[in-house]
């Protein structure tokens, strides 16, 4: 039987959570915050989206779902610059339905602060990016009706 000698950081790898082991795949953030959620560890949870999001380099489908844990929180400070860094995102272009959630957050922002024309501006950019079975379908529905533009 042929022994294999693993180097000491590969093994103890296992040995620790996966958002430790600082994977490139951000959805492991996203199942590991959103399993923090869900037993009530907030500090858990948002320490995982920020780890997440740090990985990611702010990637936009990521960011979506971070933000989505920030609505949660009332964190409306935090949710405007994970915005503003997802929307440079090198990759914005190559994802449409992750530019049309980021847009259609920044339609919510900027009703938040009272500022319907800038709302109205985005959401006519999000719209046909938001295919119609994408969880962020009905919030875009709601919004394009509320800001009069259907």
């Amino acid at each position: 039987m042929e022994q294999r000698l693993v180097p000491p950081d590969v093994a103890d790898a296992g040995k620790r959570p996966l958002v430790e082991q600082r994977y490139e795949w951000p959805y492991t953030y996203v199942l590991s915050a959103r399993s923090a959620e869900h037993l009530g560890d907030l500090a858990t949870a948002r320490r995982d989206w920020e780890l997440g999001f740090e990985v990611s380099k702010a990637e936009p489908e990521f960011s979506y779902a971070y933000i989505q844990f920030l609505h949660g929180q009332g964190d409306q400070d935090r949710i405007r610059a994970v915005l503003d860094q997802a929307l440079r995102h090198p990759a914005l272009k190559e994802s449409p339905v992750g530019e049309g959630e980021l847009r259609l957050e920044l339609a919510r922002d900027f009703v938040s602060r009272g500022d319907s024309a800038r709302a109205r501006q985005e959401m006519r950019r999000a719209d046909p990016l938001i295919p119609d079975k994408d969880e962020a379908r009905p919030m875009a529905d709601s919004l394009v009706r509320v800001l009069g533009l259907r």
